[in-house]
């Protein structure tokens, strides 16, 4: 019998994106906004809604998130800490990276949400490199990654809070697969449409995002 693998947990509360992807045409138009998210939250914040992450939050991590624009659907992934020590049967543990993955239309953006406290890993090298595979535009981890070291190899744009070497595996469960996060303080939900660059992180709701990408390019 072939070995489990790690990061295809499924945890019962999956579901997948409801609506298609954004715009393919307004996305490109917005990359060559300069100053691109600090722009889409000052537009947030007049139609009232707080939903951007400054990078001080979360950082880009590697040379591909340091040097364009990532504008991609969210698909969400939420973690807790296991509430029991898996025994030696749970070989695979409970991360559910490459679920998503299997989920995701190419130009998905990850977001994932890890309790702040455990410095435990929830994306590493070959789930970075799965994840590009997959076709994801990018991935945003309100929590921690490892194996920075292999970033720049994959080339996949990566936002996060901070960076261990210490694995989530046997330590971190995934409890919801598109439900609403919290990311930064900022309640983020999948369908929404995840605009970062090296400032930040600002998050477009899927009803508003045709209207306020036309605004900001001029077009009827």
């Amino acid at each position: 019998m072939p070995e489990p693998r790690v990061g295809w947990y499924r945890p019962d509360d999956t579901r997948h994106v409801r609506g298609a992807s954004p715009n393919p045409e307004l996305m490109e138009g917005l990359r060559a906004i300069t100053g691109l998210s600090s722009t889409v939250s000052d537009t947030l914040d007049h139609l009232g809604y707080r939903l951007a992450v400054p990078a001080a939050a979360l950082a880009p991590v590697g040379k591909a998130a340091r040097s364009g624009v990532v504008i991609g659907r969210v698909m969400t992934l939420r973690y807790l800490p296991l509430r029991e020590t898996p025994g030696l049967s749970d070989k695979a543990g409970r991360l559910a990276h490459g679920t998503v993955f299997d989920m995701a239309v190419p130009g998905d953006v990850l977001v994932i949400s890890a309790p702040p406290e455990m410095a435990v890993s929830v994306l590493g090298g070959n789930a970075l490199a799965a994840a590009k595979a997959a076709g994801l535009a990018g991935v945003i981890v309100d929590g921690y990654i490892r194996d920075v070291d292999e970033l720049d190899e994959v080339g996949l744009p990566v936002w996060a809070s901070a960076i261990t070497p210490v694995t989530g595996r046997g330590r971190l469960e995934a409890v919801e697969i598109n439900g609403p996060v919290l990311v930064g303080s900022v309640h983020v939900i999948a369908g929404d449409v995840a605009i970062a660059d090296r400032s930040g992180i600002s998050f477009v709701p899927a009803e508003v995002f045709e209207g306020l990408a036309k605004g900001l390019l001029g077009r009827p």
